[in-house]
């Protein structure tokens, strides 16, 4: 039997508890970093995955390309910020193409981030970089700015909504994992598209033995209320935490 949590889609975290199991969404999650051996869940430390304030950035280029092909949106990458603010191990989340990818990856590389304070500390933290690639469009003489399409934005900045969860499916434990007794909490990062449906999802930090494979089936058939920004239905990111643990 297992047992699934997942952080409520706000800003700050409600829970909703089910018969079986509960399930817990969030924007900002405890992720683990370190490797483990196939098949076995990492006991790291875990980073906190936090919406962490630019202090110096430098635009990414664009790529011919991706002009010529008129490519606009966000790529989303994760990074670990250190305690003076570097990014590092940092990993694609979200594809462009087109080249756009490593000019993001460059760009994020020589950023600066507001350190992570916790107790009066300066932590190591994660966050998530969506970097925004946009055309501007000559009319007129007049620079035009294009619009947000493909763009990703965050839960509670700006004043964006959360989304609501309308229906789940319950990713189930694999024979192979009940077997060789792997339980453990798997992470995956989603975006939650304007039509409430899930796209682009990714295992941050899996499980293995089939259980991750499992989560990612079941996660694309959730449907969403999408979040809002000014009334307006937007995609955005979010982070699932899912617990496996054995009856």
């Amino acid at each position: 039997m297992h047992h699934l949590r997942v952080p409520t889609l706000a800003a700050f975290c409600g829970l909703f508890v089910l018969l079986l199991l509960s399930l817990r969404v969030t924007s900002t999650a405890l992720l683990q970093t370190s490797e483990s051996a196939p098949g076995e869940p990492s006991t790291a430390e875990p980073l906190l995955i936090r919406p962490l304030k630019r202090i110096f950035e430098t635009k990414p280029s664009y790529t011919e390309q991706a002009r010529v092909s008129g490519i606009e949106g966000s790529a989303v990458i994760y990074a670990e910020i250190t305690e003076n603010g570097s990014a590092k191990n940092l990993r694609l989340l979200r594809s462009l193409g087109y080249g756009l990818d490593e000019e993001a990856l460059k760009a994020v590389q020589q950023w600066r981030f507001e350190p992570y304070v916790e107790n009066g500390r300066l932590c190591r933290a994660a966050t998530y970089v969506p970097v925004t690639f946009r055309l501007d469009r000559q009319i007129y003489g007049a620079n035009i700015p294009s619009k947000t399409a493909n763009e990703i934005f965050q839960v509670g900045v700006g004043g964006i909504t959360a989304p609501r969860i309308l229906s789940r499916v319950e990713p189930t434990f694999t024979q192979e994992a009940r077997v060789a007794k792997i339980q453990g909490t798997l992470f995956l990062f989603i975006i939650v598209t304007s039509a409430g449906t899930v796209d682009n999802a990714v295992v941050l930090q899996g499980l293995g033995k089939g259980m991750d494979e499992n989560a990612l089936e079941a996660i694309k058939q959730w449907k969403f209320v999408p979040a809002l920004k000014d009334g307006q239905p937007i995609p955005v990111m979010l982070t699932v935490e899912i617990q496996f643990a054995l009856g």
